[in-house]
């Protein structure tokens, strides 16, 4: 899923989770010191190589947290705030990924790549309000979601829960739960991704390209109560044995989630 400015879900939303929020890092090697654990990077420079520099188009506010507002520039790790969105939060990307887009609107926050890149091209970050959804057996028909989002999913005809990734914890002193999920059924994805199956979920910002799992994909949803509001926090990448790896770069990203309002 991408942000109508960015786009052609994470999350995104990448996704992109952490350690307590701190001080913007230079990169993977500051945040390896840090943790004290080895460091993964998504989207490595092959073997012979060096990478070109880049000018990050992140910018640094007064406190030092860095922005979600990127597009075809990697993500550096980071403490990073929201500007926009409805329940804004700091969190802390541990990890220089290799991601090159990212958006903040009231509804979505995102971190991913080109659907059509030829590796890890569904991979993202993104914390959503999901609000209308498409109907799980036609995939067309569009309704307002009044049911509880995290049993909505595990209930998904088109989706396979995956056996003991069901745990409830909290984030920032909100109640959590989170589940990881394989496609069982996929469809094809429609005008935005003609070439692409996917299972089809619904929409948070207006004007949006609908937020979708796609063939291929390991999904991790983890849906946070924030005082009766449901924000679902959402991580998919091929499903392979990169999997654990690049979803623990998410799961400490939430994990770090500050809301600060």
């Amino acid at each position: 899923m991408r942000a109508a400015s960015v786009l052609g879900m994470v999350v995104v939303a990448l996704l992109v989770g952490a350690c307590s929020p701190g001080v913007a890092t230079d990169g993977p090697e500051a945040s390896a010191t840090q943790s004290g654990t080895p460091t993964m990077v998504l989207g490595e420079t092959p073997a012979g190589s060096s990478p070109e520099p880049v000018t990050p188009t992140l910018f640094a506010s007064a406190s030092g947290s860095l922005a979600y507002n990127a597009s075809d520039e990697p993500l550096r790790a980071g403490t990073y705030a929201t500007r926009k969105f409805r329940f804004p939060f700091m969190a802390e990307i541990d990890t220089d990924l290799g991601i090159r887009d990212a958006g903040d609107t009231s509804r979505l926050v995102y971190i991913g790549q080109d659907k059509n890149a030829p590796q890890n091209g569904d991979e993202e970050f993104s914390a959503l309000l999901l609000e209308r959804v498409l109907n799980p057996d036609d995939q067309r028909a569009l309704e307002p979601l009044e049911d509880d989002v995290f049993e909505w999913f595990r209930r998904h005809p088109r989706l396979t829960n995956v056996p003991g990734s069901d745990k409830a914890f909290k984030v920032d002193g909100r109640q959590a739960r989170q589940l990881d999920l394989l496609l069982a059924d996929p469809v094809q994805c429609g005008s935005f991704h003609a070439d692409k199956e996917c299972v089809l979920i619904g929409y948070g910002p207006e004007g949006d390209e609908p937020y979708a799992l796609f063939a291929g994909s390991r999904a991790r949803i983890v849906v946070v109560d924030h005082d009766g509001t449901p924000i679902l926090f959402g991580y998919q990448a091929t499903d392979d044995e990169r999997f654990p790896i690049r979803s623990g770069v998410f799961d400490r990203w939430v994990a770090s989630v500050d809301f600060t309002e």
